[in-house]
This record gives structure tokens, sequence and C-alpha cells, in this order.
């Protein structure tokens, strides 16, 4: 055992950090997130990695593929240019460009108060939606800012549903304060629809039906992309299961160590044949191209077998992290039981801590449920139980 610092898969190793909290009654409880995936040395180029860019008298390389993927301006420009190698100058600030890529690539860069306004302003003007859709996500799950500034960041940025939630916010909470800056700095438009929202009941249907009307789409057309070969997924992937999907497959290479190993030693790559199910393909697809579907309860075991299907250190790391952090929908027993299912056993003392009574571990290992583990990780739970059962006994002397 490692002691939960590390999770090893495919031979390489990810590591996760402790972050203590206190509550209210003293108890010290220990909470485990993930780091990033792996370090990508954006200054030097490598097999993926070979577009240079400029910025600020500072060299920077990406995948031109990886780039169209993520950005509308980039897929024009790269679109437009003859095929020929040549710099790319970019008139933004080296950090924000940096910022950008970490954000985007398998390194997956958190969005946070340091860098929110940052990646909105980045992500703008490179026309990055899938950027935005997670300044989105953090906007509304983890910002601190209050409901205005966030009023005014999404109108701003253009950030649909969440300006339209927000006006239905101040339509039902009566909070607004006209004459505050934020609200100033607010355009006609947008204050049209708030007064509209205050003021006239149909205003707040609307808003409603907007934002259902914006999810459902969304959720219509996310698989869509490949069903068709297209100038930016023109490779077709074949699984296991003979469906075919029309992928990039530098973009693919880049969050996969199974697809790098292929394509990098491939001059064309027309077609692409890879060891996984039809349901591993779709969820490592949906997880990994923009928008990015977001890690739930409900596919957290599937996306963990993908991530290890594909070998995607990427991928597992963040699907590990929600696993560890954020499932509140999934008890101790369902979490084992994944990531024992991928013969992640390193991850398991870390799943574990969260169990501190030592009772809870006894009815545990009482339940059948507890048969179907394997043998490593009955000892992790075991282990963990002994040492509940020392912290107690301890307790009482």
């Amino acid at each position: 055992m490692n002691g939960g610092r590390w999770f090893c898969h495919d031979g390489q190793q990810v590591p996760l950090t402790r972050k203590a909290q206190f509550t209210g009654d003293g108890q010290n409880r220990s909470r485990m997130t993930t780091g990033t995936a792996a370090k990508v040395e954006f200054g030097q180029p490598d097999a993926l990695r070979n577009c240079k860019m400029q910025v600020n008298g500072r060299v920077l390389y990406a995948c031109e593929f990886y780039l169209s993927i993520w950005s509308t301006l980039f897929r024009r420009h790269f679109a437009s240019t003859d095929g020929g190698k040549s710099t790319l100058l970019l008139n933004k600030s080296y950090s924000a460009v940096l910022e950008f890529l970490q954000c985007i690539y398998p390194t997956q860069k958190q969005v946070d108060g340091n860098n929110l306004k940052v990646l909105l302003q980045t992500a703008s003007d490179f026309e990055s939606e899938g950027v935005l859709i997670k300044c989105m996500d953090y906007l509304r799950r983890g910002s601190a800012l209050s409901p205005i500034e966030r009023l005014e960041l999404a109108d701003r940025y253009r950030l649909e549903p969440l300006l339209t939630e927000l006006i239905v916010h101040f339509s039902t909470q009566r909070s607004l304060n006209i004459e505050s800056t934020h609200y100033l700095n607010v355009s006609d438009h947008t204050k049209v629809r708030l007064l509209e929202g205050l003021y006239r009941k149909g205003g707040i249907g609307d808003s409603k039906r907007h934002t259902k009307m914006t999810l459902a789409g969304h959720e219509k057309t996310t698989l869509k992309r490949f069903e068709l070969k297209s100038d930016l997924n023109f490779t077709a992937l074949r699984t296991q299961g003979s469906r075919v999907f029309y992928i990039n497959p530098y973009y693919v290479a880049a969050w996969s160590q199974l697809a790098f190993d292929t394509v990098v030693s491939m001059t064309t790559v027309e077609s692409l044949s890879v060891a996984v199910t039809d349901d591993e393909a779709e969820a490592f697809l949906l997880a990994v191209y923009p928008p990015m579907e977001p890690c739930t309860h409900r596919n957290a075991s599937l996306r963990l077998r993908a991530a290890c299907a594909w070998r995607s250190p990427g991928l597992l790391c963040l699907t590990v992290g929600y696993v560890l952090n954020e499932s509140a929908n999934l008890n101790t027993g369902e979490k084992l039981l994944m990531l024992d299912g991928c013969q992640l056993h390193n991850v398991m003392p870390t799943c574990l801590l969260e169990m501190t009574d030592a009772q809870g571990l006894i009815d545990l290992v009482t339940r059948p449920v507890y048969e179907a583990f394997s043998s490593q990780a009955k000892a992790c739970i075991l282990d963990r139980l002994v040492a509940l059962l020392k912290q107690a006994r301890n307790a009482v002397l």
C-alpha cells in the first residue's frame, strides 16, 4: 500500500494530494483530491504538438487539430492556410495562452477564482465554447461571486443558459440592486430581460422554457458529431463491436496511450481499430471532446472502465477525482466496487479514509456484496478496519 498518495495505471503514477478540513466540532476530516494527470511541456514540441505559437517573444507548442477542436478561431485559421507549417503569432499575454492550453489539454487545470476572468476573456477571444462552458459551470457551482457579479460576467460573455437562470433568480428573489456598478455594466438587452422578468409573469415562463430548450438541444446533438466524416473528424474508429465513430486521431491520441501508440507510427490514419467496447468508446469520446460531458454517479463506473481500456491517465484522473470527492450519491461500498473492478487498488486506501467508524466497515464486511471484492480490495478494507479498531481502543485507554 502507498498510503493513498499515488494511483498507478499502465505504468504511470498520478499524484493524490490530501486537503485537511476541520469541522465545527474540532474533528479533522481528510478529503482527497486528484492532481493533474501529467505535466505537459508546452515549451517543447513532441510527436503531436508541432504547431509553433509565438506569444510575447516566447514560444509554445500545441497540436493544430487539438486547437481547432476547442476553438472556432483556430479552426478558421488552419482551414484557410495552405497546409504549410508557419509560426502562429498571438496577440495575447503568455500567461493567458498558457492558462488556456492547460485548461483544454488532458492536464485539465480547473477553473477557479484566480483564473476565471483570464479564461473567460481568452475563451471569448479564441471563440472557445468548450472553455466558456467550463467557466459557466464554475460560476454555477463553485464561485464565491455574488449573483449580480455573475450576471455581469454572464452578460458580457453571453453565457447562456446561466444568464437565463440568473434572470429567473432575480425575478423570484426581488434582490436586484439597479444602482450597483455591476448592474450598470450590464447590456441594455439584458436589462430589458431583467425588468420583464420582474414585472411580467410571462418573462419568467419564457426564461424557464428557454433554459429547458437549450439543455434539451445540447443533449440531442452531443453524439451526432461522431456519426459523419468531417474536416476535423476524418478517421474511422472501429470498436470490438464493429461500431464506427469518426474521430480526429491526433486529438484522441493526446488523451489515450492506446491510440497514441498506433497514430504516431502511421503516416496517414484513415482507420483506427481499438480493443474497446462500443460503450467504452462512446463514454470516452463524450468525456474528452468538448463540451466534455460531466461525470455523474450514473456514468462514473463506465467512465472508469473506459479510461482504463483507453489507457487514458487524464480521464482516469478526472473520474477518480469525481468518485473520491464529488459523488454524493455513491456510498463507500459502491465506490470501492468501481475501483476494484478497474484494479485501481492503490486508490482504495484514499477512498476508505471517508470511513471513520469501525462499525460501518464491519457492516460492509458482513454484507453479501463483500464477496464480490477481489482479495486485494478485501485486504485494503481489512487494513482500514484494523486501523479504526486500534483508534477506538486507544481512545478508550
